[in-house]
């Protein structure tokens, strides 16, 4: 992916919950392995550039670890398949890790 079009997902997603960078992953595939891996790359760059940090859900404490460390702990409990994404209800479920906190640019 280029960064134009990384920095376009980015600037469409500031401020919001993990849901929204799905509906993207849903545009780029009609397949939930390809619209997964799409996620997680986005995710990864995300948290690497410092736009986001990874909070858990309920407390609002930052999570621990590297950004790959929190994107495997993700990666362990994340949806197999649309069935259990639930239409993107999955990112406010209780077996969802964490969510989003953006950092000011």
């Amino acid at each position: 992916m280029n960064r134009e079009r990384f920095e376009y997902i980015r600037d469409g997603i500031e401020g919001m919950e993990l849901d929204a960078l799905w509906d993207y992953a849903l545009e780029a595939s009609d397949f939930f392995d390809e619209q997964r891996q799409f996620f997680f790359m986005i995710l990864e760059k995300l948290i690497r550039e410092g736009n986001i940090r990874l909070i858990h859900m309920h407390t609002k404490v930052p999570m621990s670890g590297t950004a790959e460390q929190q994107i495997d702990a993700f990666m362990k409990v994340f949806p197999r398949g649309a069935e259990e994404m639930n239409g993107g209800l999955w990112f406010f479920s209780e077996e969802c890790p964490g969510g989003s906190l953006w950092q000011a640019r």
